[in-house]
Parts: C-alpha cells; structure tokens; sequence
C-alpha cells in the first residue's frame, strides 16, 4: 500500500469519515502531517493525495500555507 493511502485512511476512519469527507480542518491537518513526515517529497505524491482527497492540487497546496 502507497505511504499516503496507509496515512490518510487512519487519519479519516479516526474522525469517522473517509478521506474525501474530510471537513477543510481536518484536510488541512492532514497535509500539513504528510508534509513533516516528508511523504510529500515523494514523486507524484500530490497527484495521489489529490485524487484519495478528491480536491485540486491548488487546494492541497492552499493547505500547507494556511
């Protein structure tokens, strides 16, 4: 299983909701977690998290800046 799917599933099924449902809060957690774990150093891993989110990759970068 890739990095972020193994990350981001806990993470949702923690909070009761799956990746996409994730409320902006939480997303934003998320991300900012994956990115001090240094999955995001990971070729392609915004495309992946971009598509388990079911959000832009715009959004995902908002994320980390917020």
């Amino acid at each position: 299983m890739p990095p972020l799917l193994s990350s981001s599933r806990p993470f949702a099924a923690a909070r009761g909701t799956t990746p996409r449902a994730l409320t902006t809060t939480d997303r934003t957690t998320l991300v900012r977690t994956l990115k001090d774990q240094g999955f995001l150093e990971l070729k392609g891993a915004v495309r992946t998290l971009t598509g388990l989110l079911g959000v832009s990759r715009a959004t995902v970068y908002n994320n980390l800046h917020r």
